[in-house]
């Protein structure tokens, strides 16, 4: 059997810079991404492996279908939603040192983690 000689090896596919905006399925691109993709949906697995603890039933069912609701939510969340809605647990920082780790950043991303944010108190902090 003859080969031609005019094989190609396809192009890799292209790679986008990830952004605030992009979705957290977009941090799988590189592999300091994928890490923290997991680390960020490693909250929803571990609810899910709690409610595979629990005995058959309506409230077992219940934790499995909020571990899938939540994996979903964070999955479509973009960093910049997760740091406005997540509060104290994800700071914007924590937001931007992701994007900038995920794009190969990681003396910007070290910083954004490193660096601290003087957010004021709410009104019911205030004493």
């Amino acid at each position: 059997m003859d080969y031609p000689d005019t094989l190609t090896i396809p192009e890799e596919p292209k790679r986008y810079p990830v952004t605030l905006e992009s979705r957290f399925t977009d941090l799988q691109q590189t592999f300091l991404g994928r890490i923290l993709y997991k680390a960020v949906l490693s909250v929803a697995a571990k609810q899910a492996k709690e409610a595979e603890k629990l005995p058959d039933g309506p409230e077992k069912e219940n934790k499995r279908k909020g571990a899938q609701f939540l994996k979903r939510i964070l999955e479509s969340n973009s960093p910049r939603s997760m740091a406005m809605s997540a509060g104290k647990s994800m700071p914007y920082n924590f937001a931007q040192g992701f994007v900038e780790l995920t794009n190969g950043h990681l003396f910007k991303g070290a910083r954004c983690f490193l660096k601290k944010i003087k957010v004021p108190a709410l009104p019911k902090d205030q004493k």
